[in-house]
């Protein structure tokens, strides 16, 4: 049995393009997919609403904690505040501006990778009171991912 080297090479080269492009795509299937980022949140804050439009997407240090929230602990269950560790975590903040609306954030999801996060919520609005809300959430995430850029979508 006699092969030809130029058929040989050919077979060869085939063999070898076909790996290399079945393994692209497989990389690029598991980049599409979106990954759940594990977070908790911090509890019984409030916004300080003369510093709102200067907060940053990224709180990181106790330092800008307190510029940006003050403290609202309360007697009774759940009513303690959740102590932040800057050496942990990082905060991304959902604030929204103070409304006379009953006003909900929901559906908070957090996907993503350590060179992207993408915060996902929605807002749900209700009817008018007689008293103003700032309403917030100050999600927790692990500071391994405190060099990804933030993108945020929410649905109204």
């Amino acid at each position: 049995m006699t092969f030809h080297r130029p058929l040989l090479q050919l077979s060869a080269f085939l063999w070898l393009a076909s790996i290399v492009f079945s393994a692209c795509k497989n990389a690029s299937e598991s980049v599409a997919q979106p990954t759940n980022v594990a977070y908790q949140e911090a509890k019984n804050y409030f916004t300080i609403s003369s510093e709102m439009k200067k907060m940053p997407i990224k709180i990181i240090s106790q330092k800008q904690l307190n510029k940006f929230f003050g403290m609202a602990a309360y007697m009774g269950k759940g009513g303690n505040v959740t102590m932040v560790d800057f050496n942990k975590y990082f905060i991304i903040p959902i604030a929204l501006p103070e409304s006379y609306q009953e006003t909900e954030i929901a559906q908070v999801r957090l996907q993503g990778n350590k060179k992207q996060l993408h915060l996902h919520y929605t807002v749900k609005e209700g009817k008018t009171r007689s008293f103003s809300t700032a309403p917030l959430r100050l999600i927790m995430v692990s500071n391994e991912y405190k060099k990804a850029e933030i993108l945020v979508s929410v649905v109204r």
